[in-house]
């Protein structure tokens, strides 16, 4: 984390004159990552494009920002969904069952070494200063309690985290608790995942772009991709407000609450609220499923890969109509 990045310096922006500054901005989900993947690959497929190619900026959580990492390292999205379709087993393999879920209450969920053997492969020994596309990946800090954010070099005040080895950062911003430990691999400081402040990262990527690269808000556009997202049936027993009627569900809404909030605020900042979902700044592209089709540790792979396809065929159109006309330059950090 860049401590220094709280200080205001003059900064490098991208010259944008009028040309629009685009923003891809990926939630976490654990594996249901593998339909972002998905998702960005029947893109590419059916526009006949680079995906990455079109945004200036990437910012992502937890599984996104696994994702964003290997995009920014120049992998295509077939390259992930092969990592989410070989390594997804090994990370997540022998959940919790029957007696054993007690010592779940005590102990994490999966094997870390996994994911960081996993990880290993996709990243090596690649730092964060070799992305090719500026990045933005949260965490959350045990020690200090309080977010923070691993950066490229886009701005002058950004000298650290672009050092920084890539599984490292991938490992801070995806250590989601109860499914695995706190990462102390940076600085020896205990980071858990991102999503604990900002699962869906759209004000992430905003405010990068606004306060540190000076961006007019005025040219900021924003694809905002989600894990998909379940058709729930509040219980009306949770009306009541006990423990025993919100312990189950609490996540799931704490987390819809942030996302749906973080996308209002995001709205309005850009000055088109009320307009979702014909915005024309931004897209939000987040599928409805059933409840309990997809787990952050449980996925059908087959029908996960099924619905990106569809996705993509519905989204398509306006994805081509709002940010393919937009060829991002070329980022160079900053010596």
């Amino acid at each position: 984390m860049d401590l220094d990045s709280a200080q205001s310096a003059p900064t490098q922006s991208p010259s944008t004159g009028e040309r629009p500054f685009q923003i891809l901005a990926l939630d976490g989900g654990g594996i249901k990552g593998l339909f972002t993947a998905s998702l960005l690959k029947a893109f590419e497929d059916d526009l006949g494009c680079t995906i990455t190619d079109h945004f200036d900026l990437i910012t992502g959580t937890s599984t996104g920002g696994i994702i964003a990492l290997a995009l920014g390292l120049g992998k295509s999205p077939q390259d992930i969904v092969d990592f989410y379709l070989k390594k997804g087993p090994s990370i997540f393999r022998n959940p919790l069952k029957g007696l054993v879920f007690f010592k779940h209450l005590v102990k994490r969920k999966f094997n870390p070494k996994a994911l960081e053997e996993a990880l290993m492969e996709v990243f090596g020994g690649h730092l964060l200063g070799h992305s090719q596309k500026r990045l933005v990946i949260p965490s959350y800090s045990n020690d200090s309690c309080l977010p923070c954010t691993f950066k490229t070099r886009h701005h002058p005040n950004f000298t650290r985290d672009w050092k920084r080895p890539m599984v490292d950062i991938a490992l801070a911003t995806s250590a989601a608790p109860t499914y695995f430990p706190a990462s102390t691999r940076i600085d020896n400081i205990r980071h858990l995942d991102g999503g604990l402040w900002a699962n869906n990262p759209i004000l992430v990527g905003l405010t990068e772009a606004v306060s540190y690269l000076e961006i007019p808000v005025s040219q900021i556009k924003i694809l905002s991709l989600g894990t998909t997202g379940a058709l729930t049936n509040r219980s009306r027993r949770m009306d009541h407000g006990g423990l025993s009627q919100w312990a189950w569900d609490i996540t799931n809404i704490l987390m819809d609450a942030q996302s749906n909030g973080a996308t209002f605020i995001a709205h309005n900042l850009l000055g088109d609220q009320g307009k979702q979902p014909q915005s024309e700044r931004i897209l939000r592209i987040n599928p409805t499923v059933p409840p309990k089709l997809f787990e952050l540790d449980r996925i059908d792979e087959r029908r996960i890969l099924s619905l990106a396809s569809e996705t993509s065929k519905a989204y398509t159109p306006r994805l081509k109509e709002m940010f393919l006309s937009h060829q991002a330059p070329s980022f160079t950090p900053l010596p």
